[in-house]
Formats: C-alpha cells, structure tokens, sequence
C-alpha cells in the first residue's frame, strides 16, 4: 500500500519531471524517490544512475540499508553505497570500482569532493534526490549542493523532499530544479482536520 506522498509523486518522478515535495518524517518519502528511481534504472550500464544528498551520515547509511533491502528481493546485480565523511576516502573509492554502485547516497561535502577529484562519474546520472532539502539549503551545505547540481548533465531530474519549506529553501528549490510539480501533504493533512 502506498502512503499519500507515494501515490502523489510516483508519476511525475517515473514522467521525469522535477519535484518540490514537502511531507513530514514518517510519511514514507523514502520509498516515495526510492522505488521510481529503481524502476528507471538501466540494466545496460556500470555507472551511476541517480545521486541522492543527504544532511548526515546516520540518514545515508540508512537509505542506503533500504535500498540493499529492496535490491535483496529483487532479482538483479544492482548495488548501492553510502558515501560519508568520516569514512576512509581511498577506502570508499575501491568499494566504488569494484561495486559499480547505480545508485550513491551521501553528504554533500564528501559526493563533491569525489566528482571534483573525478573519483566518480556522474555522467549517465539521470536523478538527483535532495533529501530533507531545508537542511541541505543550510550554509554549511548549499555550495556543495549547488556544485553537485552543476556538475551534472543539464536535464538531470531534480526531486527535493522536505519536511518544511520556508521562502528561503521556496527560492534555493526554484533555482535548482525546472519546471517542478508542488507537491504539498502537510497542507492536505492540515485542511482535513
């Protein structure tokens, strides 16, 4: 069964359009990015297919053990990684090459350190995903963030998902996606009570 924010997002993102989603913790916006993007991979190619950004390690690590969790039930060689700061760079480079992960979650300190030394190749990068984007549109953040955006194809799909959206993350949000579909569950949730 799927939650509101999964029912709502899961056309646009499998149509390729860019999201501006806010949805509280715990309503599922996890799988609401995961399952789209894992049913748009290509089976065809070794290289890393969506990129999703992440404000702390603990997040990335768990994102990345739900997506180990679905590729397990599922039949196919797809993997994952997690790709943090406190973590032995050279390390996460050779899991990287003998992994071919497809899909990388991580701070955004240490995924642009990694695209600027050409450590990875986001080339065939179809999706970005900016998880708790208020957090990610925070200074300590925002020029990696806009840095990764950057060194992407042009027609990278942008999903951003957040619990609040203020003016400040409103207009950070419009500078980096196009033409994005507003997806609001709070606001539905709030008008029903």
């Amino acid at each position: 069964d799927m939650t509101e924010i999964q029912r709502q997002t899961y056309k646009h993102i499998m149509d390729n359009r860019d999201i501006i989603a806010c949805s509280s913790t715990g309503t599922g916006k996890t799988l609401a990015y995961l399952i789209p993007i894992i049913n748009r991979l290509r089976r065809d190619t070794h290289n890393i297919q969506a990129v999703v950004l992440v404000p702390t390690a603990e997040l990335a690590i768990q994102v990345n053990n739900t997506l180990k969790d679905i590729f397990a039930h599922m039949d196919n060689t797809l993997t994952s990684a997690a790709l943090i700061g406190d973590v032995n760079i050279s390390r996460q480079i050779d899991s990287i090459k003998s992994n071919k992960p497809a899909i990388i979650i991580g701070t955004p300190n240490r995924i642009h350190q990694l695209i600027s030394n050409r450590k990875i190749k986001v080339h065939e990068v179809k999706t970005l995903v900016l998880d708790e984007a208020d957090k990610l549109f925070d200074k300590t953040f925002i020029q990696d963030v806009e840095a990764i955006r950057k060194s992407l194809m042009k027609f990278t799909q942008v999903l951003l998902f957040s619990a609040s959206i203020d003016k400040k993350t409103r207009k950070e949000a419009n500078s980096l996606t196009y033409k994005a579909i507003d997806i609001n569950i709070n606001a539905i949730k709030n008008s029903e009570s």
